[in-house]
């Protein structure tokens, strides 16, 4: 019932009048009936449908089934219904053919058919609009109308050597130093340094490696002692003999 097509009344109709008990009235086993009582799914002719709108809506609410307009749930509830059913239910509460339309449809019986109609169709939509909700349901959709299902690599790249391809953000500090050096230029008209200043500078005899880690600091150079300072001393030596040897 769930998966059948309950917006077009002539479809519906079309079903339940090929039953042989819904080719009758409900109530005077009229043939050919094209009025019906949505309140309790059954089929009337137009006299019995006249005694039906007499009396009210909220007792049993009457519609063509050639000239009114119907909504999915009325159609649903005729399906869920069906003259059939509504007899078998009415003779087991003790009421058969005949008698007063008033009072069989006023009585404690025809108030418990209708909530049990009531019942079943909200229950029936609950069902198909959580069946319609659910992913599953429009996966399956989906794939019915030939719409492929999209997949989503966030996987890298990997290079043709079977290795993921390094970043260019992350490299060695020490790559990333000798390209930091080697792209600082010198200003224009800047002066050479290495020369001695005012300051007791000295000039520089190796030539700086581009490398930063690979520069070594440079020795320091080796002081020769003067030759004045060498005769001065021996001429203190001899005066300290000679002093000796007068003594």
């Amino acid at each position: 019932m769930a998966l059948d097509n309950f917006t077009d009344k002539n479809v519906v109709f079309r079903k339940l009048k090929a039953k042989s008990d819904n080719k009758m009235c409900f109530d005077c086993n009229a043939k050919n009936p094209t009025w019906a009582s949505v309140t309790y799914g059954i089929f009337l002719c137009i006299d019995c449908s006249a005694a039906h709108r007499s009396l009210g809506v909220h007792i049993s609410f009457v519609r063509s089934t050639n000239l009114d307009s119907w909504n999915p749930e009325q159609l649903r509830t005729m399906s869920f219904g069906g003259n059939n059913r509504a007899q078998v239910f009415f003779k087991q509460h003790g009421w058969t053919d005949g008698g007063k339309i008033e009072a069989k449809y006023t009585s404690r019986a025809a108030e418990l058919y209708r909530q049990i109609l009531s019942k079943e169709v909200a229950k029936s939509m609950a069902e198909e609009a959580s069946l319609q909700s659910s992913p599953v349901t429009s996966q399956s959709a989906q794939a019915a109308n030939g719409l492929p299902g999209v997949k989503i690599n966030d996987a890298p790249k990997e290079s043709s050597l079977g290795k993921q391809e390094t970043p260019e953000s992350v490299r060695s500090p020490k790559a990333s130093h000798s390209v930091i050096t080697s792209s600082v230029k010198k200003p224009l008209g800047a002066k050479r340094t290495g020369k001695t200043g005012g300051l007791g500078a000295r000039k520089l005899t190796k030539k700086p490696s581009e490398n930063l880690y690979d520069q070594k600091p440079e020795e320091p150079a080796l002081t020769v002692p003067s030759t004045t300072n060498n005769n001065n001393n021996n001429n203190n030596t001899k005066s300290w003999h000679i002093f000796c040897i007068s003594l």
